[in-house]
């Protein structure tokens, strides 16, 4: 179960890769950010290209996951498995889901209620109340 308290989200898909990678992998391991899409491409080790000879260089791995935890070759596993399409949609709705309870002013809890009802209905693929 998703600990919702970690309500911030990053947003992965198979195009998500180097540096990214390592950054939702560590947000992740430090309770800062749940994982939200696809599994990532597989390339989490940070390094730089070096000039071998005249003509050729070499990318060098200089680190690696901050938990030990090999993210090379295999990517970032989601908290939150969808497709990366759906992604965004669904850490929207996760973040209203945390936050809407939390609204004491009734009116702007009734407006943020609302949209969490039209994000919800869009995503089921029901006509929402906005725009017309």
């Amino acid at each position: 179960m998703i600990e919702l308290a970690r309500h911030r989200c990053v947003i992965a898909s198979r195009q998500t890769f180097s540096a990214a990678e390592a950054l939702a992998e560590a947000l992740r391991a430090h309770r800062k950010a749940i994982v939200v899409g696809d599994t990532t491409r597989g390339g989490g080790h940070t390094g730089d290209f070096q000039p071998v000879g005249a003509r050729f260089i070499l990318f060098v791995p200089t680190g690696a996951s901050t938990k030990g935890d090999e993210i090379e070759g295999r990517g970032v596993l989601p908290d939150v498995a969808v497709p990366s399409e759906r992604a965004l949609e669904t850490a929207h709705r996760l973040a209203l889901r945390r936050i809407v309870p939390t609204i004491v002013d009734s009116a702007q809890r009734r407006q943020f209620e609302q949209i969490q009802h039209d994000v919800d209905a869009d995503a089921a693929g029901r006509t929402t109340t906005q725009g017309g």
